[in-house]
């Protein structure tokens, strides 16, 4: 028997996590308010949360920054009609997916392996051929692409293949190719809170937890001496991301769609979609990591 609750407060995540760490099993955690967060939890987890936090127990003397409030058990039915939504949620995702991946001609993500001196010129490439993200795609084009790409220096195998809605671009370099790595610093493609980086060659300019704008430098294409002198640099460096985007849709299963999709086209890991109806729409809020790389 699982019980629901309400914790509020600044930050309930943080009691969420609280919990989680003590060995208590959270489940179907969903913000409702600002500072409040629906959860639910075994019945037989309540003496380990009491302990944790007193006042969802009784009147505790003990200050606490979060209040808790008991929604009620949750029955054989709720959770019988709550199982059919969600195997009905996951039918129309599986379907929504086979539609637009293995059928639709339409493409979603560009995908060029092998090596990133290239990156640029061969999605140059691609677009010159009418090969875009989110535009249908002209098959037959594979032959043409293939040559235009081998034409660059260095370049000794290519190859372009459409699978679902992804185009994978395959590209090797000679092994004696002395092409030129990418220059520049190292910019943010998205918005978002940096996890961890290594630089390799080139200085951080965010650290761990600081947040960076998209189109900002995550990298500079220096290193500072000890008499603090700036000396220029190629960067070689990799940094993770933490990133937050929203998505759109008319009911519940759309917006979530719209996120997944959304976060593989920007080649992000996603690891926890929110939802929340407005009016008549619905938004999914998709949580997922992102890794930036330069000469890596």
């Amino acid at each position: 028997m699982k019980e629901r609750w309400i914790v509020s407060g600044t930050m309930p995540e943080r009691a969420i996590e609280r919990l989680q760490k003590a060995g208590i099993c959270v489940f179907e955690a969903k913000k409702v308010e600002k500072k409040q967060i629906l959860f639910c939890i075994n019945k037989k987890d309540l003496e380990k949360a009491f302990a944790i936090y007193p006042n969802m127990c009784y009147n505790s003397s003990r200050e606490s920054v979060y209040t808790f409030t008991r929604v009620g058990a949750q029955s054989e039915r709720e959770k019988k009609i709550r199982t059919h939504r969600l195997v009905g949620c996951a039918l129309g995702i599986a379907i929504f997916f086979l539609t637009v991946t293995a059928f639709s001609p339409v493409v979603f993500a560009i995908d060029v392996v092998g090596t990133n001196v290239y990156q640029r010129e061969i999605v140059e490439i691609l677009e010159t051929e009418r090969v875009k993200r989110f535009a249908p795609y002209p098959s037959g084009k594979e032959e043409i692409l293939t040559a235009k790409i081998l034409s660059l220096p260095s370049v000794e195998f290519c190859s372009v293949q459409k699978r679902g809605g992804v185009v994978r671009v395959e590209v090797r370099l000679n092994a004696f190719s002395t092409s030129e790595r990418e220059t520049g610093d190292m910019v943010a493609p998205k918005s978002g809170v940096v996890v961890n980086g290594v630089a390799l060659g080139g200085t951080l300019l965010k650290r761990t937890g600081e947040r960076i704008e998209a189109g900002e430098s995550l990298v500079g294409e220096y290193f500072i001496t000890a008499e603090e002198t700036k000396v220029p640099v190629t960067v070689v460096a990799k940094v993770k991301l933490l990133c937050v985007d929203r998505f759109d849709g008319e009911t519940e299963e759309s917006a979530i769609a719209q996120a997944i999709l959304g976060v593989e086209s920007a080649r992000g890991d996603l690891f926890s979609i929110e939802t929340e109806q407005v009016g008549a729409h619905w938004t999914a809020t998709a949580s997922y990591t992102l890794i930036v790389k330069k000469n890596m």
